[in-house]
């Protein structure tokens, strides 16, 4: 049993930014990023604008996704990240660091998996998985994901290019079998084959409205060009609208 999301929300506020590595009765959004270096992180990106323009701009959606979850303020954020522990992170966030994970070894799939298992094993009565890549999100995804979890239910995200921008499950003894193996990382065809998993494992999982990342040029072009309602509690991605503004976009 999940408990009650409004009863915790001060007791979350208070752990966000804390080295605490318990989260004992509340959620824990787990944010999965890669150090943000040249040819090293988003590098698709790479191909069309420079990997040390890339790198940039994965070291701004990281600080401005790092932001964002903290200004939502309903859950400790984990950094889950691929050094072996936080300090090559700490200045690219711009803010506390608060509690690192190492995602150790192996495909998406596994390192999801080790993320959900160490934030169940340390008491959080749900775990939300997002990239760093979103710094656009809206903190409505995330407040329809914790109700979803306070239901007893799973969320998941879908992405446009047939992956997911976010999953969120309730806390379980077992992760369900294939929900993180079997599939093909970064292609189209990941929704679908965790869409699977989930139903085949009879758990209950509400789907968000659909968004997507920022994985390409088009990207940027697409969200500075399209009009957003804007939740009043949201600031801009600002790091990541500077730089597509430098950009010429």
């Amino acid at each position: 049993m999940i408990p009650r999301i409004g009863d915790s929300g001060v007791r979350a506020r208070a752990a966000i930014g804390k080295s605490t590595t318990r989260a004992t009765g509340l959620p824990v959004v787990l944010l999965f990023a890669k150090l943000p270096l040249a040819g090293h992180a988003k590098t698709r990106l790479a191909r069309e604008i420079g990997a040390d323009r890339a790198a940039e701009f994965a070291a701004a959606f990281l600080a401005d996704t790092w932001s964002r979850v903290l200004e939502w303020g309903r859950a400790p954020i984990w950094l889950c990240g691929d050094a072996r522990d936080g300090t090559p992170f700490r200045p690219h966030l711009h803010a506390p660091l608060g509690h690192y994970l190492a995602q150790g070894t192996g495909d998406l799939g596994a390192r999801l998996a080790r993320g959900f298992r160490i934030a169940f094993s340390r008491g959080a009565s749900a775990a939300i998985a997002i990239g760093a890549d979103t710094p656009h999100l809206p903190l409505a995804r995330l407040d329809d994901a914790i109700a979803a979890l306070a239901r007893g239910s799973a969320a998941l995200g879908p992405a446009r290019d047939g992956g997911f921008y976010l999953l969120a499950l309730p806390r379980m003894r077992k992760l369900p079998p294939r929900l993180f193996t079997g599939h093909a990382w970064g292609t189209a065809t990941v929704l679908r084959g965790v869409r699977a998993a989930l139903v085949q494992s009879d758990i209950e999982c509400h789907e968000l409205d659909d968004f997507w990342d920022f994985d390409a040029l088009d990207d940027l072009v697409q969200w500075k060009r399209k009009s957003f309602s804007r939740d009043p509690r949201e600031t801009l991605p600002r790091r990541t609208m500077a730089l597509i503004s430098d950009l010429g976009l």
